[in-house]
């Protein structure tokens, strides 16, 4: 069933919507290292990576297959066509689950599979009750964020209890091309209009921001330029070499920059300084 909104509920999302990165020590980061470089001949979608067992996944454009790397070296390949539990009719989305694990979006299922850091099949996770899920996150505390082609909108339910979920952001999107979420906020980048959509994690929607964004683990908000990231509360960019960025994602310590023709993982330390 859908939970519908009452007063009090509405009053606690306004009150957290005001309270939008205000009144936070700016963190810069400084002392970007560059302790893996991974070279991949396909054109990358999507990529997820645990900074605990090192381990990074990859999914290529037009490929149902999900490719594994751990420390640098390929360990394993899951996917491609086919109706085994490992296959995926249709893979659209991956996302890194709470404890390291891979969570897989097959669309056509209408299925989100969940595999270990080598790839071996645990579970499946039904989403039966959606027409066309196509992209979707999962928080720390297992909420998942899962956009529907069909309904145009975005479906927030627990792992744990799939019969209590509620929906926002209906027809606000275009072609949403990547979820985010963390423990307050959730943001959807809209290729379409080129535009970073930012929530809180109770789907009240808080800013628009031009571009392709990503927040920090201090919640600061980063944008992408052709060869650099760009902090956006104090203007300083992040040299990030000559070729190109394609997007890029900030996991914990580490910050995975994409690029044709390879992943580069960078780790950084961070000085605070107070606002100005």
């Amino acid at each position: 069933m859908r939970k519908s909104y009452s007063w009090l509920f509405l009053l606690i999302v306004l009150l957290m919507g005001c309270s939008f990165l205000q009144d936070r020590p700016v963190s810069i980061p400084v002392g970007l290292t560059k302790p893996q470089q991974l070279d991949f001949e396909q054109s990358i979608r999507k990529c997820c990576y645990d900074t605990i067992t090192r381990t990074l996944y990859i999914m290529p454009e037009n490929d149902n297959a999900i490719h594994i790397f751990r420390d640098g070296k390929r360990i394993n390949t899951i996917g491609k066509l086919g109706f085994d539990k490992s296959n995926f009719s249709r893979l659209d989305d991956i996302a890194l689950a709470p404890d390291g694990k891979i969570l897989a979006l097959d669309s056509f299922s209408r299925k989100i599979k969940k595999f270990d850091k080598d790839g071996m099949w645990i579970a499946d996770y039904d989403l039966s009750y959606l027409k066309e899920p196509t992209r979707f996150d999962v928080t720390d505390d297992e909420e998942m964020y899962i956009y529907d082609n069909f309904s145009k909108d975005i479906t927030i339910v627990t792992s744990t209890r799939e019969e209590e979920r509620f929906t926002f952001g209906k027809f606000q999107f275009t072609r949403p091309q990547r979820i985010t979420t963390n423990r307050e906020y959730v943001w959807i980048y809209d290729a379409g209009d080129d535009t970073t959509l930012i929530y809180n994690a109770m789907g009240q929607h808080l800013e628009d921001v031009p571009g392709f964004m990503q927040l920090d683990r201090f919640n600061q908000k980063f944008t992408m330029l052709p060869n650099a990231i760009e902090q956006q509360s104090t203007g300083a960019k992040l040299a990030m070499g000559i070729e190109r960025i394609k997007s890029f994602f900030i996991e914990s310590g580490a910050w995975v920059v994409v690029r044709e023709g390879g992943v580069t993982i960078y780790e950084s330390k961070y000085e605070i300084q107070p606002l100005p």
